[in-house]
């Protein structure tokens, strides 16, 4: 661990790079009311779901189960097209809306400066996630131990 006053030593590099990782600038408001926040995520919602309502290929059929691979790659490619949407959209909201800097669209995007920082936090932050995603295989688990056999 480094001294008390090591921080407040250095460079001006040093300085704006601690800039990143601490609260010493004043409180800004956020860059879109709470009105357009809740509107864009309805809207995002309808995005993301639509799809596969309105598109055959993304429907299991009789011919073709949702397991199949042709409608797994239909989904994703879905998804992954709805999520470069949202992004541009919500760019373009906070440049023309918010008048958001490139430096604050990606700390609002949570890229930077790295949310891991100690270590530790890293860690436990990983962790939580993969027991997120085993949390979510428990239900077959236990249908298959369970109330299967």
């Amino acid at each position: 661990m480094a001294p008390a006053g090591y921080l407040d030593r250095g460079t001006e590099l040093f300085k704006k790079l601690k800039s990143y990782y601490t609260q010493d600038t004043p409180h800004k408001p956020p860059p879109i009311s709470h009105t357009t926040a809740a509107a864009l995520l309805v809207f995002y919602t309808i995005l993301y779901i639509a799809p596969f309502y309105l598109s055959p290929t993304l429907r299991a059929t009789s011919s073709a189960s949702r397991d199949s691979p042709a409608v797994i790659k239909a989904r994703a490619r879905a998804v992954l097209l709805v999520s470069l949407a949202v992004t541009a959209i919500t760019t373009s909201v906070l440049v023309f809306r918010g008048n958001a800097t490139p430096r604050e669209i990606v700390r609002l995007f949570g890229l930077w400066p790295a949310q891991g920082f100690p270590v530790r936090a890293f860690v436990s932050d990983t962790a939580k996630g993969v027991l997120l995603v085993c949390v979510n295989f428990l239900g077959p688990l236990y249908e298959w131990a369970v109330a299967e056999g």
